[in-house]
C-alpha cells in the first residue's frame, strides 16, 4: 500500500523479528518502520471492536486470510510454525468449532495482540539500558524523522496503553 516490498518475514523470539523489506520512498520507510511495533495493539483493538458486535468468525476468517498473506513471505521455521499454527487454530474454530469454541480463540487472539507489544517495547527499553549496540525500529525512524528513538518507544508505550484502555470496556462483560 505504501509502495514497498516484503520480501520475508522472521521470527527469532517472542518479542523479537523482522521484516526484510524494499522501500519506494521515505514514506514507505517510515511506515514500515512504524507498522512494527504499532499494528499488533491496533490489531487488537479493531478485533476487540468486531468482537463487541459478534463478529468472532469474521475475525477467524480475517486471521485465516492475515496467515496466508504472511505465509507467502515466511523463509524460516520458526516463522512457519507460528503462523501455520494460528492459521490452523483459526480455520478448525472456523470451520468445526461451535460458538463457544470459536469465541474463546477469538478472544485469546484478541487479548494476545493487546498485549504482547509491552514486551516488544520492553524489549527495546532493555537493549537500550544494556547498551546492546544493535539497531531497531526506533533508530530506524529517529534517522527517517529526526525525532529521538526514546519518542519513539515512548509513542509506541502510550499506543499500546491507549489500545487497552479503548478495548477492555469492548472486552470485559
Amino acid at each position: 500500500m505504501t509502495g514497498g516490498v516484503v520480501h520475508l518475514i522472521q521470527v527469532h523470539s517472542p518479542h523479537s523479528g523482522i521484516a526484510h523489506t524494499w522501500h519506494y520512498s521515505r514514506f514507505s520507510s517510515f511506515v514500515t518502520a512504524a507498522a512494527g511495533h504499532a499494528m499488533p495493539p491496533l490489531a487488537g483493538l479493531g478485533a476487540a471492536s468486531l468482537l463487541a458486535r459478534g463478529h468472532a468468525p469474521m475475525l477467524l476468517a480475517l486471521t485465516i486470510a492475515a496467515m496466508i498473506l504472511i505465509l507467502v513471505v515466511t523463509r524460516d521455521l520458526i516463522t512457519l510454525v507460528s503462523v501455520v499454527t494460528v492459521g490452523l487454530a483459526a480455520s478448525l474454530a472456523l470451520y468445526w468449532g461451535s460458538e463457544w469454541v470459536q469465541h474463546w480463540i477469538a478472544y485469546t487472539e484478541t487479548w494476545l495482540l493487546l498485549f504482547s507489544e509491552i514486551t516488544g517495547v520492553s524489549a527495546l527499553v532493555v537493549g537500550r539500558i544494556q547498551g546492546s549496540g544493535e539497531t531497531d525500529d526506533a533508530d530506524s525512524l529517529a534517522d527517517i524523522t529526526g525525532i529521538p528513538a526514546v519518542v519513539w518507544i515512548a509513542g509506541w508505550t502510550a499506543l499500546v496503553g491507549w489500545a487497552l484502555w479503548s478495548a477492555v470496556p469492548l472486552l470485559w462483560p
